[in-house]
């Protein structure tokens, strides 16, 4: 109830001001591409018996990317939703490399205004049934979500109030997303979340490590 309220509230407030507050996002020179090179189990991760034991850990992921223009997949062009299918099983300390070219989590395109990548890493002890079957209730949930209407039909009288609505969308499919994975046998452990603005363009590239929660992960971004 109480998101539905700030949701209409915000919807309020866009009909209200929207018209009057023009926005003009910024356009890419370039063509932007991001990929995932490695993703990597800290030594320190899991618990102290797991890593007495050297207990393997099932690790999964999806990753969701957006900009102005619409939501990105190689699939159906409405959404960026890669893991469905991919299994890391990692020991404490152990590396999964995804190769030279990587693992495509943006493919190559011109980004309006900025490019907002969220990944979110899960571990599963699930049948690969129920696991399968969680993964397309996911990818259900992406693809009726607000955020994905709301970009499908951005206004042409597009203001920073639209903007930051679209934010508080991104965010709240997250967070759903985030609950909605850590169900029975499985449990979300971090998410990561990037926003590139198109204002910094001659920062986007190079290969960048992050670790949060014991994972760490390689990103590579691309200019062409």
């Amino acid at each position: 109830m109480r998101n539905t309220k700030i949701i209409d509230a915000l919807r309020d407030r866009l009909s209200s001001k929207g018209s009057e507050s023009g926005y003009v996002p910024l356009k890419s020179t370039q063509n932007w591409s991001l990929d995932l090179l490695e993703i990597t189990l800290h030594p320190s991760f899991g618990s102290f018996i797991s890593q007495i034991l050297g207990k393997n850990e099932n690790i999964h992921f999806i990753s969701i990317a957006w900009d102005l223009n619409k939501l990105k997949d190689a699939a159906d062009n409405n959404l960026n939703f890669i893991g469905n299918g991919i299994s890391l099983e990692l020991f404490p300390g152990q590396s999964h490399d995804f190769g030279k070219r990587g693992l495509s989590l943006f493919p190559e395109n011109k980004v309006v205004d900025s490019l907002n990548v969220s990944i979110i890493v899960f571990k599963c002890k699930c049948l690969n049934q129920q696991l399968h079957a969680k993964m397309h209730e996911i990818e259900s949930m992406v693809k009726s979500s607000l955020l994905i209407q709301e970009l499908t039909d951005i206004p042409k009288n597009f203001s920073i109030e639209n903007k930051e609505y679209l934010q508080f969308l991104a965010n709240k499919l997250i967070l759903n997303l985030e609950s909605f994975i850590s169900f029975e046998r499985t449990k979300h452990i971090t998410t990561f979340n990037f926003n590139y603005s198109v204002k910094e363009e001659l920062d986007f590239y190079g290969t960048h490590r992050f670790l949060q929660n014991g994972i760490r992960i390689r990103l590579k971004k691309n200019k062409n």
